[in-house]
């Protein structure tokens, strides 16, 4: 399934029905644990710098 192969080719080189390859297909799914852990991030400041880009925008060389 990684490499994207259809799944009838799949089930073509294991010699199984679609079906049979699509339940185990869900089986593993369902085996899966579903629950995430997020870690908080220490907040700071954000600091952008936009003096450059205002002097490229204001530049009267860069016709557009």
């Amino acid at each position: 399934m990684l490499e994207k192969i259809p799944s009838a080719g799949i089930a073509r080189a294991v010699e199984v029905s679609e079906r049979q390859l699509q339940d185990y297909v869900n089986e593993k799914y369902d085996a899966v644990k579903k629950e995430i852990a997020i870690t908080p991030k220490k907040k700071g400041k954000i600091t952008i710098q936009c003096d450059e880009m205002w002097s490229f925008v204001m530049c009267k060389n860069n016709r557009q």
